[in-house]
């Protein structure tokens, strides 16, 4: 390669980049700034004499739990409730397996009663709330008294409380 090709290589080169960086220049730029925050939902359930029911005593809206709801989704969320042994809108506390003796129950959730089925939500919390988690929502069971002649047992349900986001 001759000199004088080199130089003409050199001088198209610098021209180039100089085109380039004139062509991209601008008077103004745009940052874009991002952060997030992670999903926050959860619910606890805390016992307040849900293990110690007098079964042969009918109850009446009798508060047997706090349960504690935390969410920052801003679609909001829901609350559905599901009994182990319950069909809908009812529970059934049941002794041990072959007693044939069962207590149908009812559940209330922040005063609505719940479908027990775990489908149905029990709460719907809307669009631009949210819960910090520090504030009880009373559950309570109503049941009637069983009648003199049931088998002495433990009868028992589990009750499983589900919060989803919306």
């Amino acid at each position: 390669m001759t000199k004088k090709r080199i130089i003409i290589l050199a001088i198209v080169g610098v021209l180039s980049m100089v085109a380039v960086g004139g062509a991209f220049a601008q008077t103004t730029a745009v940052l874009n700034l991002q952060g997030t925050i992670a999903e926050n939902i959860a619910i606890s359930v805390f016992d307040a004499g849900a293990n110690s029911l007098d079964l042969t005593t009918t109850a009446v809206d009798v508060k047997i739990a706090d349960a504690y709801e935390t969410s920052n989704v801003y679609n909001g969320y829901t609350i559905k409730i599901a009994s182990t042994n319950g069909a809908a809108g009812s529970g059934l506390l049941q002794g041990t397996p072959g007693n044939p003796d069962t207590v149908t129950y009812t559940i209330k959730y922040d005063t609505v009663v719940a479908d027990l089925t775990g489908v149905l939500a029990v709460k719907t919390v809307g669009p631009g709330i949210k819960s910090d988690g520090s504030t009880a929502v009373d559950v309570e069971i109503s049941y009637t008294a069983v009648a003199a002649d049931f088998f002495a047992d433990d009868y028992t349900d589990d009750l499983t409380f589900t919060i989803t986001a919306q």
